[in-house]
């Protein structure tokens, strides 16, 4: 037995840090946050005729022409993947180079090795909007120009944070945000308020599944086994991009 409780509904904190589930309120010694994210969908006319990441895996068919908006890993990783299959396939960044948060040899070196390949990048290129045409195939509006019938138009722009409806902001919680809905969290994942931690996708570090993992083993060494200097340094985390060609990092440069 795994002596663990699993509570279904939205939960939400109340004042005094306490938690609040289908009425039922629940108050511990600590409290964790760990509510992930979800891919985010920019506010701009006909932005639900495209998919994110998720619906990537969903295609049944390879489409004849594809547009992917973004510059991180997942924009270049599902870029790479449709035009080295054989998609007409577009990828539009804002600025000059993708994973701009990289350093910039991978940075640099992985947008000209791109522009060698299948995949047409347009630079500081910002969607206006997408339009439906009678056929079913989308027209992409852009500051630079139009892109037109493309069948699948991905939005790889980032993600989430799925905060917004956990009260957060209620005076005494004293959990503190960013302007994009991450939770503030010191090196110990611990928030501005001392009994709640967060970790994963909604404090916005390295959102990575296995660093998610990595960083919640360690805080329950430190918070049940005694372990008080026990915490994921961020900055000797190793990353690989599934991009053409594959790029591999560790450490601070």
């Amino acid at each position: 037995m795994s002596k663990v409780e699993i509570i279904r509904g939205q939960a939400a904190f109340e004042e005094d840090g306490t938690v609040v589930v289908n009425g039922q309120k629940y108050k511990g010694k600590n409290t964790l946050i760990a509510v992930g994210g979800f891919p985010t969908i920019p506010d701009l006319p006909g932005a639900e005729y495209g998919t994110d990441s998720d619906g990537f895996f969903e295609l049944d068919h390879l489409p004849k022409k594809s547009v992917v908006v973004g510059a991180g890993y997942i924009a270049v990783e599902l870029a790479g993947v449709l035009g080295n299959l054989g998609s007409d396939t577009h990828l539009l960044i804002r600025y000059d180079n993708v994973l701009r948060t990289f350093d910039d040899t991978l940075s640099v070196g992985l947008t000209e090795a791109m522009d060698k390949g299948p995949v047409t990048i347009h630079k500081r290129t910002l969607v206006d909007r997408v339009e439906k045409r009678p056929d079913g195939l989308l027209t992409i509006k852009t500051n630079t120009g139009t892109i037109d019938e493309v069948e699948t138009l991905i939005w790889a722009v980032g993600r989430t944070p799925l905060t917004a409806d956990l009260h957060l902001d209620k005076i005494h919680v004293g959990v503190k945000t960013d302007d994009k809905g991450n939770v503030i969290v010191d090196k110990y994942q611990n928030t501005s308020n001392p009994s709640i931690q967060c970790i994963g996708d909604a404090a916005g570090k390295f959102l990575l599944t296995p660093v998610a993992i990595a960083a919640g083993r360690r805080l329950s060494h430190r918070l049940f086994n005694n372990e008080t200097s026990n915490y994921l340094p961020y900055e000797n985390i190793a990353t690989v991009v599934f991009s053409h060609p594959t790029l591999g990092t560790v450490g601070l440069t």
